[in-house]
């Protein structure tokens, strides 16, 4: 990144990560180059490895008012001081410069996301730019990058549970039963989602069965109010129609785009994907759904095997230390 303002000139180069994201307990590495176009006093300059999330949204309140809700939460903040003038001295800096950094990403630390412009988490490189002046006017230039945080299992596999819609009429009480099994409830982005549905439906009326991902997104306020955006995932969406009086057994694939992952290791974001299943029936009755969790990611045992496989199997990379 490069900017222009005023009398200094910054880029940020980050070396690129193995599969173009950072993982938790990586090293990150690069180099700053910027140009002091001028003669100028500097008070201090400073590299700043940030990792920080942050959630706001507003609701109505009493009286035509609006209630805040905010948090925040840091995973990493390391600093770097390339310069710092000295008392007494008058240090006029101007030229071209470039220095070298290297910093290492925490364990256990969520992934990048940005749910909303209020609701993200981020990782940046920063410097800062302090002038020696009675203001002590400050200029900061950042580069963002991506983390990939490794997530943990939730629920057994497979994983069963069940639907019953009952369907009342003047003549009787009929019942639409839904029997779902995943065989897996942990896995990889880009990896379908598996799910073999029993229907029988006893009713004298058509059913269609539909089945999506639905992402959900909690966002924790330091008063430890909640709020919880919810974003059924369209390109996921399947119908199957059972016709009354009838059963059948089927299966849907549950596709998962490369890009979604859960979000854990946080204190005011969550981030989980629940697969759900809803029996829509016709006019006048009310539809039915439920709704079974499941977590995309990445375990850190599977990334330290897989690296390890690529290493081994690699000859150009085996006796090499770090693989980004």
């Amino acid at each position: 990144m490069l900017s222009n303002k005023m009398s200094v000139d910054c880029q940020i180069i980050i070396q690129r990560a193995n599969g173009g994201v950072f993982r938790p307990g990586e090293p990150v590495i690069g180099k700053v180059k910027y140009v002091i176009n001028k003669p100028t006093k500097f008070k201090t300059i400073d590299i700043n490895f940030l990792g920080k999330a942050k959630c706001a949204w507003s609701v109505p309140g009493p009286e035509k008012t609006t209630i805040e809700y905010f948090n925040e939460e840091e995973y990493v903040n390391d600093n770097i001081n390339i310069f710092k003038s000295k008392h007494g001295q008058e240090d006029l800096l101007s030229g071209t410069f470039e220095y070298p950094y290297e910093f290492e990403l925490p364990a256990n630390i969520p992934s990048t996301i940005k749910f909303n412009l209020l609701c993200k988490i981020e990782y940046k490189v920063i410097v800062v730019f302090v002038l020696k002046s009675f203001w002590a006017s400050v200029k900061k230039f950042s580069e963002e990058f991506p983390v990939y945080g490794f997530v943990s299992p939730c629920s057994p596999e497979p994983l069963i549970f069940s639907l019953q819609k009952k369907v009342i009429s003047l003549k009787d009480i009929s019942t639409v039963d839904v029997k779902a099994e995943i065989e897996k409830t942990f896995l990889a982005p880009g990896e379908d989602i598996i799910l073999k549905l029993t229907i029988n439906n006893d009713t004298d009326v058509p059913v269609t069965i539909k089945t999506e991902l639905v992402e959900y997104c909690t966002c924790i306020a330091n008063d430890k109010t909640n709020k919880v955006f919810t974003s059924p995932l369209t390109y996921t969406k399947s119908t199957r129609s059972v016709e009354k009086k009838s059963s059948s057994v089927i299966t849907c694939i549950v596709p998962i785009l490369l890009k979604w992952c859960s979000i854990q290791n946080s204190k005011i974001l969550k981030g989980e994907f629940k697969v759900r299943v809803t029996a829509k029936l016709p006019f006048p009755y009310t539809n039915a759904f439920v709704e079974a969790p499941v977590v995309i990611g990445e375990m850190m045992t599977n990334h330290i095997e897989a690296s390890k496989a690529v290493t081994d199997w690699n000859p150009s990379l085996s006796n090499t230390t770090t693989l980004c």
